[in-house]
């Protein structure tokens, strides 16, 4: 999920669209990614 989290992170910085451009599956579920809501 922290990596998934990263990749989604670096994407908004150059402007790449997700999940237009790019799709992140992540499957840990950890407490922090299941608060957190992409914008």
């Amino acid at each position: 999920d922290l990596i998934a989290l990263e990749v989604l992170s670096v994407a908004r910085e150059v402007g790449i669209s997700v999940p237009g451009d790019l799709a992140v599956v992540s499957y840990d579920n950890t407490s922090y990614c299941s608060r957190l809501i992409w914008q």
